[in-house]
Order: structure tokens, then C-alpha cells, then sequence
């Protein structure tokens, strides 16, 4: 998958992100696509979800979001990917009919079968 320049500045238009540095596609998930972004304010994971977000699946983000968000409330005593807010205070974002989400990067090993 590769982002359109309209889709990476719809991106940074709905984050406070600042200016785009880099972007690189660096794994796919099963119903996603990761991608690292480089900005001037940091380095973040964008996962664009890749299917039809029916109810099912988004109640299954939300638990998502929600147990990342309370890992990292208690002080979880390992680094987390913490949901970013978008300016909206919403942490699943839509363009058209993509959906996404926003991560601080945290560096580490992709784990491969």
C-alpha cells in the first residue's frame, strides 16, 4: 500500500504532527497497514486499517484503545503503543472511507514467523 500525498496531508492536517519528514510502509497486520512517520515533532505509527469497519470490528478497536489507555494510566512498567488523540479528541480518524490511528513509535524488532 502506498499513501497519496493528499492522504499524508490529510494525516497531518487532523494530528499536530508539524512538518512531514519521512513516511515509510513498515508491516502489514492482518487488517492493517504500518506505517512509521517522521515529522519535526517526532516519530509516530499510523495504522491504516485495510477492511470494511463494520460494528464488530470497531468495538473490538475500542477495547483496543481502551486497555492501551488504561496499560499506560496504571504505569505499565514497559513501553506501550499509547492511542494519540486527533484534534477532534478521537482517536480513530477518517478520510473518505479509510480509517486510521495514530501511535508514538516506540524502537524495537518486528516479530517475524
Amino acid at each position: 500500500m502506498k499513501l497519496t500525498r493528499k492522504e499524508i496531508k490529510a494525516i497531518l492536517e487532523k494530528y499536530n504532527f508539524g512538518k512531514l519528514i519521512s513516511i515509510k510502509l513498515f508491516g502489514e497486520g492482518y487488517d492493517n497497514y504500518n506505517f512509521k512517520l517522521t515529522t519535526s515533532k517526532g516519530i509516530f505509527v499510523i495504522q491504516i486499517f485495510s477492511g470494511i469497519l463494520d460494528k464488530e470490528k470497531q468495538k473490538k478497536i475500542n477495547l483496543q484503545f481502551k486497555i492501551l489507555t488504561h496499560l499506560k494510566n496504571k504505569s505499565f512498567p514497559y513501553q506501550i503503543p499509547s492511542p494519540i488523540l486527533n484534534k477532534k479528541g478521537e482517536y480513530l480518524t477518517k478520510f473518505k472511507k479509510t480509517s486510521y490511528w495514530a501511535y508514538n513509535f516506540i524502537e524495537g524488532e518486528i516479530y517475524k514467523k
